[in-house]
């Protein structure tokens, strides 16, 4: 047919069609629609055809056709049976290779290597040599030769290069850990495709993968401005920013995160609860980046009469050596908080509780002044130096030098869920410089935490909790144990942050005796109700 003009040479062979309907007047009719672009129209005219009308000539051309235009429709196996039928009229190198794209596509990769393996090269279309190598590569990867299939796209793009390609051989490099090959690759794809912001995109992780987390902020921030529909772009940078201690840009990123909230495309129930959590968890981290300034107020009413105090433990593992007292921490903005590391200036006014009574004994009021760091990421250690000032009779000057541990599971809110295992682990030891006494307290606690329309979480529980000090005297030293409930009631959420406040109420029943040595128990036994009210903000 030697006519461009398709459509004209179209209506004129439908037009033969009422004169005679051959397979070579039904085949002229598909070609002209294929080259009219429409595929539909040609498969239909192209599957019409009695190919025993045919010629060799035509009946191949005829699957050639069907298996490009099955191909381009993503009908992969009709594709390959039509090329299979093909090179059973005739041997044809460029099919071949076809033929083998379509099985592994097909995933029948063990018959694509024996049909490439018999492939000369030297046969194919110079323009097609590219693609036996992306073949080849495939067939690698599949086997997981990693190696073989870079060797392959490498070969690829000598012959014609291919961003594309560029991208692959990236993303295989930082497969293999080998960032600073992936990073160069990747500046190849962009340079011969700069429009698209998926390379960018995919540079700007393998920065941060690799440990540049500054150039990762830089890539992954020009993709967000060329398209802020980079939906989860806005919410990795803000923990990028994070742990590269850029607060503010944190927080503005997670806040952007946040107001796209209503343009996420959620599907499934999982879906959406998983998505929730996250939102929840960089609300919390907007809230912790924010706050500078904590403040805890608690007070302690016990039923016994004993005069010796026994310690209490916050839920959110904070020992009170006292029974009512006042703290306030600063956390200076940026310095105070590196990537999880956080450091604080705090001062404490703190007293006892008469035996039996609400009433604070004021010879006991001891005054504080300090610095707290935490220096790991993950574990919620923290080290204090601390000078103490006396203020009531009974109090002390002194300095004290603090290490605290807690871990544990389930006293924070998992929003949406009913209930939860709780468990929590408290340890702590001090040294008091001047009067050269060392203590050492550790409590357990397991139970059960139960969630109230996310404001109010109730926590029954049973603990044991021993203490020691050296030199030993009257009461420093016990071991108790017993049942306990925590009510805590979480207020002042805002969009951005998560409940910035908390009232908790801590009721105990503990049974114990005093030690006159590590663990050698006294006569001295003791028991009762303990009541804590703790309010932080």
């Amino acid at each position: 047919m030697k006519t461009h003009n398709y459509s004209e040479a179209r209506e004129n062979f439908i037009k033969a069609l009422d004169y005679e309907k051959t397979p070579s007047i039904y085949l002229n009719i598909a070609l002209c629609y294929k080259e009219l672009q429409m595929p539909g129209m040609a498969i239909y005219y192209m599957e019409m055809i009695d190919t025993k009308g045919l010629d060799d000539d035509k009946r191949k051309l005829r699957y050639d056709t069907l298996g490009f235009l099955y191909a381009d429709g993503k009908r992969y196996e009709k594709s390959a049976h039509a090329f299979e039928a093909s090179l059973n009229i005739k041997e044809d190198c460029n099919i071949v290779l076809r033929y083998g794209k379509m099985l592994i596509i097909i995933n029948n990769f063990d018959k694509a290597e024996r049909i490439l393996d018999q492939l000369n090269i030297k046969c194919l279309n110079t323009e097609l040599i590219p693609q036996y190598y992306d073949a080849l590569s495939e067939l690698a990867l599949h086997k997981g030769q990693k190696e073989a299939a870079l060797e392959n796209l490498i070969k690829a793009n000598e012959f014609s290069p291919d961003p594309a390609r560029y991208n692959k051989i990236a993303l295989t490099y930082r497969e293999l850990k080998e960032f600073e090959k992936s990073i160069d690759f990747f500046n190849k794809a962009i340079k011969l495709d700069s429009g698209n912001l998926s390379y960018l995109s995919s540079l700007g992780y393998t920065y941060k993968e690799h440990g540049n987390r500054d150039e990762a902020i830089i890539a992954l921030e020009n993709v967000i401005t060329l398209n802020p529909d980079y939906l989860n772009l806005s919410e990795d940078l803000g923990y990028i920013n994070m742990q590269q201690c850029n607060n503010s840009k944190a927080v503005e990123y997670f806040k952007k995160t946040i107001d796209n909230i209503p343009y996420y495309p959620l599907h499934s129930d999982g879906e959406i609860s998983d998505f929730n959590d996250r939102m929840y968890s960089i609300r919390q981290e907007i809230k912790k980046l924010n706050k500078v300034f904590d403040t805890t107020m608690y007070l302690t009413y016990r039923t016994n009469k004993n005069k010796y105090f026994t310690s209490v433990v916050g839920g959110e593992g904070m020992q009170f050596a006292s029974e009512g007292g006042v703290e306030l921490a600063y956390t200076p903005p940026e310095i105070g908080l590196r990537d999880e590391r956080i450091l604080q200036v705090f001062g404490r006014i703190y007293f006892n509780i008469k035996p039996g009574t609400l009433n604070w004994n004021e010879d006991s009021l001891q005054g504080g002044i300090g610095i707290r760091y935490k220096p790991l990421k993950t574990q919620n250690l923290w080290v204090s130096a601390e000078e103490l000032f006396k203020i009531g009779e009974n109090s002390v000057d002194d300095e004290l030098i603090r290490v605290l541990y807690s871990t544990g599971d389930g006293y924070g809110l998992k929003p949406g869920k009913r209930h939860w295992n709780y468990t929590s682990l408290y340890l702590e030891s001090g040294y008091f410089i001047r009067s050269a006494t060392y203590t050492a307290y550790t409590e357990f606690r397991q139970g059960l935490t139960i969630n109230h329309k996310n404001h109010v979480l109730i926590t029954p529980y049973v603990g044991i909790d021993y203490r020691y000090q050296s030199p030993l005297s009257l009461g420093s030293a016990y071991i108790e144990g017993g049942p306990g409930v925590s009510v805590k009631y979480l207020f002042n959420e805002t969009k951005y942050e998560v409940h910035k406040s908390n009232l908790e109420l801590l009721i105990n029943y503990k049974y114990g005796r005093f030690l006159d040595n590590l663990f050698q128990p006294t006569k001295g036994d003791f028991g009762g109700l303990i009541i804590t009210s703790i309010l932080r903000f």
